[in-house]
C-alpha cells in the first residue's frame, strides 16, 4: 500500500554521493527529463500545505497551486514528454464537487488522496519534483519521492539543494 506518511531526509537524498544518486538527479529541468523518459513521467507537485490553510481548503489557493502543477506539465508537453500530475487532477476535481450531487470527498485527506493516485505512480517510469515553494515539506511529495527510490525508479529534482 502506498500511503501518505513518508518523512524523507532531502540532505540525504539530494547528496551527490548518497546511498540514492544513481536514481536521484538534482537541478534537472524538462529537457533533462525528456533525455532520460522513456514513458510517462509522474509530476510529484505541492498541494496540502498550501490549498489547505490552518486545515481548511481555500479555493482560491487551490487554484494557485493547481495552476503552477499545470504550468510544470506543460513544460514537460513542451519537451514532448508525456506527463500526467495527480495535483491537477486532484485540485480541479475539488473545484468541480459543487456541482455534483453527492460529492463528499475531503480534499485534504491525504490517505484518501495516496490511495487514488498509487495507480498513476507505479504506472510512471519516472517521478518529477518541480521547484514550487512547499515541495520540501510536502507528505504527497515525500510518497511520492520514497516510492521511487523504494521501486528504483528515477527521481529528477528540480530544485539545486534542499
Amino acid at each position: 500500500m502506498v500511503t501518505a506518511n513518508h518523512p524523507v531526509d532531502w540532505r540525504r537524498v539530494m547528496a551527490p554521493q548518497g546511498s540514492d544518486s544513481a536514481l536521484v538527479r538534482v537541478g534537472s529541468d524538462p529537457a533533462q527529463v525528456a533525455r532520460h523518459c522513456s514513458g510517462i513521467a509522474y509530476v510529484a507537485a505541492p498541494y496540502d500545505a498550501h490549498a489547505g490553510q490552518r486545515r481548511k481548503w481555500q479555493i482560491d489557493r487551490s487554484t494557485m497551486m493547481s495552476t503552477l502543477a499545470a504550468r510544470e506539465v506543460l513544460r514537460l508537453i513542451c519537451e514532448h514528454v508525456s506527463a500526467i500530475c495527480p495535483t491537477v487532477l486532484r485540485a480541479e476535481a475539488m473545484h468541480a464537487a459543487p456541482t455534483v450531487k453527492d460529492a463528499v470527498i475531503n480534499p485534504l485527506d491525504l490517505e484518501f488522496w495516496a490511495r487514488w493516485s498509487a495507480p498513476y505512480l507505479t504506472a510512471c517510469g519516472i517521478v518529477v519534483v518541480p521547484d514550487i515553494r512547499g515541495w520540501q515539506r510536502c507528505p504527497m511529495v515525500a510518497r511520492d519521492v520514497t516510492w521511487a527510490l523504494d521501486h528504483n525508479v528515477p527521481v529528477h529534482l528540480y530544485a539545486g539543494a534542499a
